[in-house]
């Protein structure tokens, strides 16, 4: 695990020096190959040694338009991304480079995906935008909204680390622990959720 997150942090240092760009999340496809996510692209990095990594340039990006705030792996083929330029989230084929779905949100959407993810048997991901979290089903796109909650201040575009979620068992079944970060320009508090698992 140790090596893992010294490669991650090589990628996003490599990154940033290469597109001079905040980046947003890094994805790792394989033991060699990572995605990384900013603001106006989505690329990808070559893990050529265990301290050599290359970055495809522009012409070869997979994404270089919107305003893209978060990332993640659906499956071996496909990406969920949040843009915040028209607040979407859009499903991504990465091997045919073709966009599967555009699902208009709220504003500054921002996508989690839940702990033990699985694109069979858990597909499941948090939405969190300025006013509410909702829960996706990544194999067939639908929405369930959970609660309200309140995001929304000068930052509210970068929701990393604003939600966690931890998968608990018990007797009356499997659930989710969230843990949310409200905030605005005057207020502030962190409230824990126990959804259940569908």
């Amino acid at each position: 695990m140790e090596s893992k997150t010294k490669g991650l942090k090589q990628v996003y240092n490599q990154f940033m020096n290469v597109t001079n760009a905040v980046v947003s999340k890094i994805v790792q496809l394989n033991d060699d190959k990572f995605l990384c996510g900013l603001f106006n692209a989505i690329g990808k990095f070559i893990k050529k040694s265990d301290y050599d990594y290359q970055f495809i340039q522009d012409n070869q990006r997979l994404i270089t338009k919107g305003q893209i705030t978060s990332i993640m792996l659906v499956n071996f083929r496909t990406i969920a991304y949040t843009d915040s330029n028209g607040h979407y989230l859009k499903i991504f084929d990465i091997l045919k480079r073709y966009y599967k779905n555009s699902i208009k949100l709220s504003e500054s959407p921002h996508i989690f995906r839940v702990q033990e993810y699985d694109y069979e048997t858990n597909p499941f991901a948090f939405l969190k935008d300025e006013e509410k979290i909702s829960l996706i089903n990544l194999r067939n796109c639908q929405i369930i909204k959970i609660i309200d909650a309140k995001y929304n201040h000068l930052m509210s575009w970068n929701k990393n680390g604003s939600l966690i979620n931890k998968r608990v068992a018990s007797e009356d079944g499997k659930f989710y622990r969230l843990v949310d970060l409200q905030r605005d320009e005057k207020f502030f508090e962190i409230r824990e959720i126990m959804i259940k698992a569908l």
